[in-house]
């Protein structure tokens, strides 16, 4: 199998130029579903403990967008990050090992207050991890930057911040779906 490799450059300063793209014209809001197969490498330095994987255009004090990677909050971990709220499994994750991971963002609407949030991670060699979250943090507004593959924005350069928070690893498939996957559909 072919992987995209996201390699980020860190230098002398701890400062980082991720790899990363953007599909600029792919604007994601309300229910998402989100399938890839990934290696997570770790982080790129020990001043941030977020790798994102993909952001769909959050605009920050805006509440547009959401954000998918790997975080630690005592552990590394897959995690859903809003403005509004912010999701973490309860497995630890190993950076250097392939997984196959889900998640599925479904949006009630304005009539059905509540959303969901799924996550779906098959550890290389281990049985699904599944845990699902209610929530009301999904949102309907789509920012104007479109989605970010690899890290929180895109770079130009070495910087700190949110460039430190870049996806370290390869990626064998990404795919994402304006709508929410059902149980089965996830598991074809």
């Amino acid at each position: 199998r072919k992987s995209m490799l996201l390699q980020t450059a860190v230098d002398a300063a701890t400062n980082c130029w991720p790899d990363t793209f953007q599909a600029s014209n792919l604007q994601l809001a309300g229910s998402v579903s989100v399938v890839t197969r990934f290696r997570w490498d770790g982080y790129p330095t020990e001043l941030e403990k977020t790798s994102w994987l993909l952001n769909t255009g959050m605009v920050w004090n805006q509440y547009i967008g959401w954000l998918f990677g790997v975080s630690s909050n005592g552990y590394p971990r897959l995690q859903f990050y809003s403005q509004k709220s912010s999701y973490q499994m309860n497995f630890a994750m190993t950076n250097g090992l392939w997984y196959e991971a889900a998640m599925v963002v479904t949006d009630g609407g304005l009539t059905n207050p509540t959303d969901t949030i799924e996550f779906y991670l098959w550890p290389e060699n281990s049985t699904l991890k599944y845990e699902k979250f209610t929530s009301t943090a999904i949102t309907n507004v789509t920012g104007t930057a479109g989605l970010y593959v690899g890290c929180e924005n895109a770079a130009t350069g070495y910087a700190g911040g949110n460039n430190r928070k870049a996806f370290i690893g390869a990626v064998n498939h990404l795919a994402v779906w304006n709508r929410a996957l059902s149980y089965a559909e996830i598991g074809e």
